[in-house]
């Protein structure tokens, strides 16, 4: 059941109560509800009966004769707002709360203004005017100072009183003399045109009259300033706060240029309305810089409202500087620290910045962060550039001109002609030359800011009369996808140009016109394979003659092939990592011949739903392909198959370059790993996945074959032609077999062609030079494609007159096993070539001629080790001379020792896939290897690959490798490969054994296998790789195992390295030759003096000036080993004792030995002596060498 208490209003069974008619004063009404089933138990409410009230505003008023009030009623407690209005006495009129004073007042009296509510007529409001008679004119509100930006208009106000005002506006220009009157300002307020900078610094004011008098205003300022750049660009608020009173903002750091501040702004703020302060300090001084006051009153809500300082501000390079807004603890709200701005690069937003008292300031490191916030608007200097700045135009052409505005937010510019008369420009910047140019005509095309005139750039235009039509950009042969238009296009010279395009479709006899094809620019129907090799020209007129474009050739080319044949795995599912993504794909390298990429496809998996972007980069640069872009939607397709996007343009791929395939990826679809593996088609091949992340590098994995996503591509393979050998350098008669290959048609046929048509080339490409070639020239031989004649290749032949013959490569010294051949081989030039290869056996220095070695490579017959020091020179002639190679001499080894002299097998094994074998390092003398071998198990039968491996650097040694064959070799025994040259293995360093071995296939034994070797290296242990590992803790063990056949390396040492003589000295030399037991010869060079074939060299009898001579001890087992020794030879020269005698005790019955050292050459030596109480040193008979030994001492013989 519901009651009320007190019993005001009524309330019905359904729990609607209705208040009285009446409501007197306000009061509360309890309304309760009580349970029909349980009396006590109830719930109330509270109802307030609220009275009517009026107000009115305003409520008083001055007005002179035909002065108007408007008066508004605001009416609470009721729906019904309505008032009645009166006055009272009834003097004036009323309407809708519209005052209107009498036109004649005499004197001074009051009128009562009565609003009451319809709704209660108790209630009612009420406001006093007095009205007066007129009194002179008096300014109650002057108008104030306004500062724009240019471009912008200003508005002025001003507030009198004493009735039948009449209001003229004045305006003086800074500098001028006077006021003037502004036509038609005649109202209180007055707002001017779209100001300009010549606007600064202009005073505006207003004369207000009537009968008494006349009033002038104060003036007001306008200030004009450029357009300025705003700091903030955009802005994010945080909370709302307004529990601070002081000044709020932020701290910046300006960056290397220096800042023009020209305005102050704050943000209005939810609820703002009233002024604030805002300033600019000095954070190092703490110093005011400027200060606004900015009305959010007159902004927008989130927007920044800004105030011009009356004189810009300029902020320091590198400086740092607070700006701030004055707030209030309970006044405005504004924007607390969570607030976040994006701003212009000129300085850095360090954080927010607040202080109680506007001395003391509290920054807070916080980039981008700020309170308030608030913001500075700065102006850069302007600067105006055009383009293009230079151009020909012939009559009524046309050309359009870009200017391009930096600095300052007004980016407008004014255009001009220098001279007059000459064309017509836009406001847009599209000139028109004149309809006649009689003569060359220069003129000068001016773009001029807007925001600063003194800012400009110029264009200059040659006008010219007609001339004879030129093609100055031919049109270019174009390839498209079927279906697509092609787009030929070119530009010409010469004025008053008509444009006709014309075609000719493959095999047609001639070329014919195209209907409406008269323009610079032809763009094709859609095309269809059938258009394919159509020529297209354009013949160009004018009334000073015709000129027809070069035919280019239109290629119309299928939707192609998918280059993911098969799917071989696909890797696990997974998302990209991080909520901004990235880009997964394949890295491919292109085959030989360009391809023309068709469309991009993604695999979709399984509930793959998402749009992706699919694009090509190119590998070299990281940068996009253009056009290579395309998107497709994975909603709807086929989980397992490809989902494709046609590229709106054919795009070409290089051929033999590499490239990224990639799809965009979020954490939304998933895509497979980097373990997929497809098979592909051979335009191309996938090198390893690749990804990266937004605005970071590309990071590519070596990994064949393997990619992300998976991903792929439609292409056709593009016709193209290539010739070898590019460059050839030929004589008189000469040959040369030239090979075409085109690849990219089913239609592989050329044509040759000589430019110039000297010599002769056939149809299989064998070129043949002229009889006589008198002087050097250049032939250009060139393969055209019989299938698309705008596909071709070129080689260069440089025909050479005859010369003498001249050695370009001579022959080398070569090292082979006994049993093997040994090739020699040696270049020239001079042409007519002909080679007689000779030989002379070692110890022979008689070359005599090689039956049938009459090329330029020589290969011996084999060679066994009594050929060892053969050394060959190739005589090469023809009829302008001869010339004779250097000799090279070959060193025949023996096969070599076993490294492994017993082996015990350990426990055999199949199940590894790689390459297994045995570490060593070699001891202090090279070893020579001449074959590698693997150790024959039962029931083995495949072939092995054996190889040497440096260490230090884990790559092959060029030429050690050998294939074995284990088929019908018995159990246990190695089986040996020869190389095809000894490989020569460095001292103390360490190589790799190995063996290919593949699992479920050839046996082989494990690490526990032992060998025994001998002591030229050392046996570190097993390996295997790659990359390759040594099994710890193994020495002497090997995989398989392996062995190798040697010959410790020749070398030759020779001593003393250095001697030096005088005329007819000696001196000996001793060959030290490891590696071999035989001897050295010996040589000298210059070949001054003798030498013995024991190494005893004597100097020349006469040496008249300071030399050398090389001494050289050469193996006669291997002659690319030897030795040297310097002697220097020395001219005589005055004796000069190096080393003196020294004094020596001896016993009595023993001899004395004295020695002396000198130089000078060609010495004598005579010893003398004095007796101790002597008077004089008399000669010693006998004693003419560096050394005297005296004979048997006696006492007497002392001192």
């Amino acid at each position: 059941t519901w009651s009320i208490n007190p019993n005001v209003g009524s309330i019905s069974s359904t729990g609607v109560y209705t208040a009285p008619a009446s409501i007197p004063t306000s009061q509360p009404i309890t309304v309760t509800a009580a349970s029909v089933v349980d009396s006590t138990r109830s719930a109330s409410a509270l109802v307030t009966l609220v009275p009517v009230s009026v107000t009115m505003t305003p409520v008083s008023a001055t007005l002179f004769n035909g002065d108007t009030q408007q008066f508004n009623a605001t009416v609470t407690g009721t729906t019904n707002t309505a008032v009645t209005w009166t006055i009272s006495p009834n003097i004036g009129n009323i309407t809708a709360g519209l005052y209107t004073a009498p036109n004649n007042i005499s004197t001074t009296q009051t009128v009562t203004v009565t609003a009451t509510s319809v709704a209660d007529t108790t209630k009612f409001a009420f406001a006093t005017i007095t009205l007066s008679p007129p009194t002179p004119p008096n300014i109650t509100q002057q108008p104030q100072n306004v500062g724009i930006f240019a471009g912008q208009t200003a508005t002025f106000q001003v507030v009198a009183t004493g009735g039948g005002l009449i209001y003229q506006w004045q305006v003086m220009p800074s500098g001028a003399a006077g006021f003037t009157n502004i036509s038609g300002a005649t109202a209180s307020t007055y707002t001017t045109g779209a100001t300009a900078l010549t606007d600064n610094g202009t005073q505006i004011r207003c004369v207000v009259t009537n009968s008494l008098g006349t009033a002038s205003s104060n003036p007001a300022l306008l200030l004009v300033s450029k357009p300025s750049i705003h700091f903030v660009t955009s802005d994010t608020p945080g909370g709302l706060q307004n529990d601070f009173t002081g000044w709020v903002g932020m701290s910046v750091t300006v960056n290397a240029v220096p800042l023009t501040v020209t305005a102050l702004g704050r943000i209005v703020a939810t609820g703002n309305s009233g002024t604030h302060n805002v300033e600019i300090i000095d954070a190092s001084s703490g110093t005011q810089l400027a200060q606004v006051t900015v009305n959010t009153a007159t902004g927008t809500l989130n927007q920044f409202v800004y105030t011009p300082l009356q004189n810009p501000v300029t902020l320091n390079p590198n400086g740092t500087y607070y700006i701030l807004s004055s707030e209030t603890k309970n006044g405005e709200y504004f924007y607390n620290t969570a607030t976040t701005d994006q701003t212009t690069s000129v300085a850095v937003l360090n954080g927010p910045v607040y202080s109680s008292d506007n001395q003391n300031f509290s920054p807070v490191s916080a980039p981008g962060t700020t309170y308030g916030p608030v913001d500075f608007a700065y102006n850069a200097p302007v600067s105006v550039t055009i383009t293009p700045t230079t151009a020909t135009l012939y009559p009524q052409d046309t050309q359009q001109f870009t200017a391009t505005v930096t600095g300052n937010a007004l980016s407008t510019v004014t255009w001009t002609i220098t001279p007059n008369g000459t064309g017509s420009i836009t406001a847009g910047g599209l000139y028109t030359a004149p309809a006649t140019i009689t003569a060359s005509t220069p003129v000068t095309i001016t773009a001029t800011s807007v925001a600063d005139s003194t800012k400009f750039a110029v264009a200059n235009v040659t006008l010219s009369p007609p001339t004879t039509p030129a093609i100055s950009h031919q049109p270019q042969s174009a390839t498209v996808l079927a279906g697509q238009t092609a787009v030929f296009s070119l530009t010409a010279t010469g004025g008053s140009l008509q444009y006709q395009w014309q075609s000719k479709p493959a095999g047609a006899s001639g070329f014919t016109n195209i209907s409406g094809a008269t323009t610079n620019s032809y763009t094709t129907p859609a095309t269809a394979l059938t258009d394919s090799g159509t020529q297209f020209q354009c013949v160009i007129t004018n009334v000073q003659g015709t000129v027809t474009s070069a035919a280019v050739i239109l290629t119309v080319v299928g939707q192609g092939t998918n280059f993911v044949s098969s799917v071989t795995s696909l890797g696990n599912g997974q998302t990209f990592p991080g909520s901004a993504g990235g880009w997964v794909g394949m890295t491919i390298t292109t085959g030989s011949a360009p391809l023309a990429i068709t469309s991009l496809g993604r695999m979709v998996l399984q509930g793959n739903t998402g749009t992706h972007t699919l694009k090509i980069v190119d590998a070299t640069t990281g940068i996009d392909v253009p056009g290579s872009s395309v998107t497709i939607n994975t909603s709807g397709a086929t989980a397992g198959n490809f989902a494709y996007g046609a590229l709106q343009s054919l795009l070409i791929l290089n051929p033999n370059y590499m490239y990224y395939v990639l799809s965009q990826e979020t954490g939304s679809d998933q895509f497979y790993d980097s373990t997929t593996v497809v098979q592909t088609t051979s335009a191309a091949t996938i090198d390893g996945p690749v990804y990266g992340l937004p605005g970071a590098s590309y990071s590519p994995t070596s990994s064949p074959g393997n990619l992300y996503g998976p991903l792929d591509f439609s292409y056709t393979p593009l016709l193209s032609v290539t010739v070898m050998p590019t460059t050839v350098s030929l004589g008189a008669a000469q040959t040369q077999q030239f090979t075409a290959t085109v690849s990219g048609s089913g239609n592989t046929g050329i044509t040759w062609t000589l430019n110039p048509p000297v010599g002769m080339v056939t149809p299989a490409g064998l070129y043949t030079a002229p009889q006589s070639v008198n002087t050097t020239q250049t032939v250009t031989l060139t393969a055209t494609s019989v299938a698309d004649p705008t596909k071709f290749a070129s080689a260069t032949i440089t025909l050479t007159p005859p010369a003498p013959p001249l050695v370009t490569l001579q022959p080398q010294n070569a090292t082979v096993i006994s049993g093997q051949t040994a090739t020699f081989t040696v270049a020239g030039t001079g042409g007519n070539l002909n080679y007689q290869w000779q030989s002379t056996p070692s110890g022979s220095t008689v070359f005599t001629n090689i039956a049938g070695a009459n090329a330029a490579s020589y290969t011996t017959p084999a060679l066994s080790l009594s050929n060892s020091a053969t050394q060959f020179q190739c005589v090469i002639t023809n009829p302008q001379g001869t010339v004779t190679s250097n000799a090279a001499s070959v060193t025949v080894l023996p096969p070599g020792t076993n490294f492994v002299v017993n082996k015990t097998p350990g426990t055999l094994r199949n199940n590894f896939t790689g390459v297994v074998g045995m570490s060593i390092t070699i001891g202090s003398q090279p070893v020579a290897v001449t074959s590698l071998g693997r150790i024959m198990v039962q029931g083995n039968s495949g072939t092995h690959k054996l190889q040497i491996i440096d260490a230090s650097t884990g790559n092959l040694i060029p030429g050690a490798y050998v294939t074995v064959s284990m088929a019908n070799n018995p159990a246990g025994s190695f089986v040996y490969g020869a190389l095809l040259n000894p490989v020569t293995l460095n001292p103390n360093s360490t190589y790799y054994i190995v063996s290919q071995e593949t699992s479920g296939q050839d046996q082989w034994y494990d690490l526990d296998t032992v060998l025994q070797t001998t002591s030229v290296a050392t046996l570190n242990g097993p390996l295997y790789g790659t990359p390759y590992g040594l099994a710890g803790g193994f020495p002497g063990h090997s995989y398989v195992p392996l062995d190798f056949l040697y010959n410790v390396s020749v070398s030759v040492n020779v001593a003393p390295g250095t001697a030096s003589l005088f005329g007819s000295q000696m001196q000996q030399f001793t060959a030290t030759v490891t590696g071999s037991s035989a001897g050295v010869t010996w040589s000298l060079n210059p070949n001054s003096g003798t030498i013995t074939p024991t190494g005893m060299y004597t100097a020349p009898a006469t040496i008249t000036t300071l030399g050398t001579v090389t001494v050289t001890a050469t193996s006669v087992t291997d002659l690319t080993k030897f030795a040297t020794a310097m002697v220097t030879l020395n001219p005589p020269a005055p004796p000069a004792i190096t080393l003196q005698p020294q004094s020596t005790a001896a016993t009595q019955g023993q001899g004395a030995v004295f020695s002396v050292t000198a130089t000078g050459g060609g010495l004598t030596y005579q010893w003398q002596s004095l007796p101790a109480g002597g008077g004089g040193f008399a000669n010693i008979t006998g004693a003419n060498s560096a050394s005297y030994t005296t004979p048997p001492t006696a006492m007497t013989d002392n001192g």
